[in-house]
């Protein structure tokens, strides 16, 4: 019988979607460590097939199985336990509610209790579940993955640990998205931080050069976990009658007893502390400076996921924990954020101007553009906070291709000096054609991914609430102030145009060397054009993402218009 319960709970554990996306590229990292190394192509199918795998339950959340399958039960008739009578292990398979205001596909399950006192229990759980905010990066980060193995099949060097820290990382970055349990989202902030740091310093071109950019990203990068971990133990201390660390539970703790009876001081170093953490992550301004190296050196596959996956951990922990938990220190706090994140804005674009090396130039774009998403997030609004999101993929799809775009080129040219590449439009028409489309996305063009997340963020902040009007910037209504703030951003708007196209102008035109004139590889076409296609669809029907997310903004504003801060 106790046989009989194990096997229960492990196919009720196993049989949550979110669960299974997180252990594919688990078991798939395992296969790989048992393969031989010098099998590298089943290696690499292999690291495909099991992000596909984690891709294809992904999807399944959007489109649902059909009810025959939902209500499968291959343990009927089983006399050993009622419960295994009504085991479905496909149950959990239904479609996706966007407007629904909480969260979906959760498990919550008791992963250990330690006993304090007689009554009193301290208890850590494996909580996940999804929702508006969570499910748009979490499908990103799974189409992304099996993208860049792709996009990397050409590569020989140590395939067995570069593949299987891939995969490794993978579960990381989906659980940084899902866990709805402080110490669960401690443990995947860190699971994913130690492959990036490997990754980066392992397979740079220049190992010295990489070893330190790697050494300075994590150094970043465990400073802001520290504060993470010390702000979730204050939060769950002061949180009486809460003796678990799972999100929700104490955010409507802080939005209830904590915001009557709490000391607002003590709150505030709460809400500052989370708030380090986070834009180590994000990046934000003035907290930056790992990044450029970081990009710089590591190879194009992990540029990838730092710019498009990891630095969105950052923004989607302001808006799952900062926004939610404390937002009366959100809205004391705001105009400090709302300028960090214009002054980003402006000044990653004037940076970028001046870069000669276009993966660098690339990497401060992107710090510009995070700028959007945290002015979005700081603007507590339906409209900003759909815009901070919509941003999160469309930004995520346009760096993806920037990045591989100069991969690609560097390979044809042996350098990533703008000044040195000529005539790309003739040495390698379909590159630069998607040159030209992510360029223009990347400045914001109309009907391009780009276009409808800056605009949402802009308007959100120009309208911004009735919350604002309470907080003072000397003697300017933080209404007004925000406004002002939304206005001068529009300068990154300008300033990315210039830059982008400038970086056209420079490199298209002319007569290319016969040496870059190198065959198109099919890796390089079966990447890009989904990527392509995914910027023109996410610009010409942005509802497919909006709609998305309207649960989560409606259950946001349901907190931020109460009437309380």
């Amino acid at each position: 019988m106790e046989q009989t319960q194990s096997f229960i709970s492990f196919i009720t554990w196993l049989s949550n979607p979110i669960t299974q996306m997180m252990v594919a590229p688990l078991v798939g990292c395992l296969v790989i460590c048992l393969i031989p190394k010098k099998q590298v192509r089943a290696m690499k199918i292999t690291a495909l097939v099991f992000a596909l795998i984690s891709l294809l339950f992904g999807v399944l959340l959007l489109t649902g199985l059909p009810e025959s399958v939902v209500n499968w039960q291959p343990y009927l008739g089983y006399d050993t336990a009622e419960n295994v009578q009504n085991l479905r292990p496909m149950g959990q398979y239904e479609r996706f509610q966007p407007a629904f205001p909480g969260f979906q596909y959760r498990q919550d399950l008791e992963w250990m209790s330690i006993g304090i006192g007689e009554s009193r229990s301290f208890s850590v759980h494996y909580d996940v579940g999804i929702d508006g905010l969570s499910l748009p990066l979490v499908l990103l980060t799974c189409l992304l993955l099996p993208l860049v193995i792709i996009w990397g099949w050409h590569r020989t060097e140590r395939m067995k640990e570069y593949l299987g820290l891939t995969l490794f990382m993978q579960v990381g970055l989906i659980g940084s998205f899902v866990a709805l349990d402080y110490v669960l989202l401690y443990l995947f902030w860190e699971w994913m931080l130690i492959p990036m740091y490997i990754l980066i310093g392992g397979w740079a071109k220049d190992r010295e050069k990489g070893a330190r950019a790697g050494i300075k990203f994590f150094v970043y990068t465990m400073v802001g976990s520290v504060f993470l971990l010390i702000s979730l133990i204050i939060t769950k201390v002061i949180s009486a009658g809460v003796y678990t660390f799972q999100i929700p539970q104490l955010a409507a703790f802080m939005l209830d007893e904590g915001y009557t009876y709490g000391n607002y001081g003590l709150r505030l170093l709460i809400f500052i502390g989370f708030l380090l953490a986070f834009a180590v992550k994000a990046p934000m301004f003035p907290l930056h400076t790992w990044l450029p190296p970081a990009h710089t050196q590591a190879p194009a596959e992990m540029s990838v996921i730092l710019a498009a996956v990891m630095l969105k951990s950052g923004t989607y922990a302001f808006l799952r924990i900062l926004y939610w938990t404390f937002p009366d220190i959100g809205y004391s706090m705001g105009p400090v954020l709302a300028t960090l994140a214009v002054v980003g804005i402006i000044w990653g674009a004037a940076i970028t101007l001046v870069q000669t090396d276009i993966k660098r130039m690339i990497a401060y774009s992107s710090i510009s553009h995070m700028g959007f998403i945290i002015l979005g997030a700081a603007a507590m609004n339906p409209l900003a906070t759909t815009g901070a999101i919509y941003h999160m993929v469309g930004h995520g799809v346009i760096i993806t291709t920037l990045f591989l775009l100069a991969d690609a080129i560097e390979r044809r040219y042996g350098t990533r000096d703008i000044h040195e590449i000529i005539g790309l439009g003739n040495a390698a028409p379909f590159i630069a054609g998607m040159l030209a489309l992510s360029a223009f996305a990347g400045m914001g063009f109309p009907a391009l991914a780009g276009f409808w997340g800056e605009l949402y963020s802009l308007m959100g902040a120009f309208e911004n609430g009735p919350g604002w009007q309470t907080v003072l910037v000397g003697s300017m209504d933080g209404s007004r102030y925000l406004q002002i703030l939304a206005a001068v951003a529009v300068i990154g708007v300008l300033t990315s145009a210039v830059y982008m196209i400038s970086l056209l102008q420079r490199v298209l035109p002319g007569v290319a060397p016969e040496a870059a004139k190198l065959k198109l590889r099919s890796t390089e076409v079966i990447v890009l054009l989904p990527l392509g296609a995914l910027i023109v669809f996410l610009g010409v029907y942005p509802n497919a993402l909006v709609s998305m997310t309207a649960g989560y903004s409606a259950m946001l504003d349901a907190i931020h218009s109460s009437g309380r801060f």
